[in-house]
């Protein structure tokens, strides 16, 4: 057989094979995604609507005043500030996190927590079955045998691979009903430092003061719950709040999980950028939006909004992500939105910021798992100083961007447009 006929027998073949991954991966793993808002209805002021009253509303969740939220930023502050907590608790420890890795982050992490209980300290820790299965048995048993009560979310099997997508993607820890944190930190080494170069991620975590609390405290005992079919309950006896006095932070603090119905988490962003009037800054580790958000996001930048998107650069920890991500990009920058990869290392933040009082912070990313398959934990702020913090932060990883065209992407190779194709097509699950 000639190479040409062997050729003309391939390709169908192979194009064919395409076809059906394809359309097995649409039957196996149908897109749950419903639609967000087209449009705001008519109003003499619809433009400047109260984004928090607006998601209290249609997320039915309360508006939590007078709170107190202090921006962590990298791993030396954000661990330091969350082992001074676990160190400093007196009756209840409960931990909740995606990564729990192995390394000197994870055996710290450990022996704070084994300590703890050592001392009397109620712990609890609950740790995804996909994210943290690579976690040594030994750091597992030093917790254990020291009494915290350490339990795996949905763990991975032959028997319920039907649910394998369906994560717990929050990073909460609250000490003593008083304190919280949440971010997108993992108990890991790679976020250790100060995002100084490649070895060291850079993100942003944040500890939280206030009755806020209150709902980081659900969104674990809602997994707590899944998980070991326990319910926990609380005493009548009033805590301290512990905040400062003068703490103005406004949170509406949404619980995103799996289920039926539009996601709070995308609802969240989509009623944020269409908020926006002056501007709309976005970190996110994981630009793969639905369609419905990306329109948003343009339209915003055609009425003059100054959108700005940092995604990683080459230090990326998914390529599937990063391809489907510049898949987005021309787009985006036809509109007027400025595109910026961070260059130094892994750039893991999750922030969205708008205009100077507005700010989405938490676990979630911008893509359809963060949407429509984990539990994520995310909190919408109204504080300018917070907000003020955040857009001063930004500003100095810009210093550590390269600004990205469109002409780069239509430059790029063969290799690399057929991956940011491929990738496309999954990026449902992504």
């Amino acid at each position: 057989m000639s190479l040409t006929t062997s050729l003309t027998v391939a390709v169908p073949v192979l194009i064919l094979a395409f076809l059906g991954v394809v359309w097995l991966y649409r039957f196996a793993a149908p897109v749950r995604f419903r639609r967000l808002p087209q449009r705001l209805a008519a109003s003499r002021h619809a433009d400047d609507f109260d984004l928090l009253d607006t998601l209290s509303r249609h997320c039915n969740v309360e508006i939590f005043e007078s709170n107190q939220i202090d921006l962590l930023v990298n791993g030396d502050a954000i661990f330091s500030s969350m082992l001074d907590a676990i160190e400093e608790a007196e009756e209840t420890i409960d931990f909740l996190t995606y990564v729990f890795w192995n390394g000197r982050v994870a055996r710290t992490f450990a022996s704070a927590l084994a300590d703890a209980a050592s001392r009397g300290v109620q712990v609890r820790v609950l740790l995804d079955g996909y994210g943290a299965a690579n976690m040594p048995r030994a750091v597992l048993d030093e917790m254990s045998a020291a009494g915290c009560r350490v339990v795996t979310f949905n763990p991975i099997s032959l028997f319920s691979l039907h649910r394998a997508n369906f994560r717990t993607h929050r990073k909460v820890l609250v000490v003593d009903e008083i304190t919280g944190f949440t971010g997108g930190v993992g108990i890991a080494d790679e976020w250790s430092g100060d995002a100084r170069d490649a070895s060291e991620w850079r993100d942003n975590h944040f500890r939280i003061v206030g009755p806020s609390v209150r709902y980081l405290q659900t969104s674990f005992e809602e997994n707590w719950r899944y998980a070991t079919g326990e319910v926990v309950v609380h005493s009548r006896i009033e805590r301290a709040s512990g905040v400062r006095e003068g703490a103005q932070a406004r949170i509406v603090p949404l619980l995103g999980r799996p289920g039926l119905g539009v996601s709070k988490v995308a609802l969240a962003n989509w009623f944020a950028i269409r908020r926006a009037q002056s501007r709309v800054w976005i970190q996110t580790p994981y630009y793969v939006p639905s369609d419905d958000l990306q329109a948003v996001l343009v339209e915003a930048a055609e009425r003059g909004v100054d959108v700005r998107l940092m995604i990683p650069g080459n230090h990326n920890d998914s390529a599937a992500c990063r391809y489907a991500a510049l898949r987005r990009v021309p787009e985006l920058v036809a509109a007027g939105v400025r595109v910026f990869t961070y260059d130094t290392s892994m750039m893991h933040a999750k922030t969205l910021l708008v205009d100077e009082e507005f700010s989405l912070v938490g676990s979630a990313n911008l893509d359809h798992r963060s949407f429509e398959l984990n539990y994520e934990m995310l909190l919408a702020v109204e504080e300018p100083e917070l907000n003020q913090a955040l857009a001063e932060q930004y500003l100095r990883d810009i210093e550590h961007c390269s600004k990205l065209t469109s002409q780069e992407i239509e430059n790029l190779g063969w290799l690399d447009q057929l991956k940011m194709t491929w990738f496309s097509v999954f990026r449902y699950h992504l």
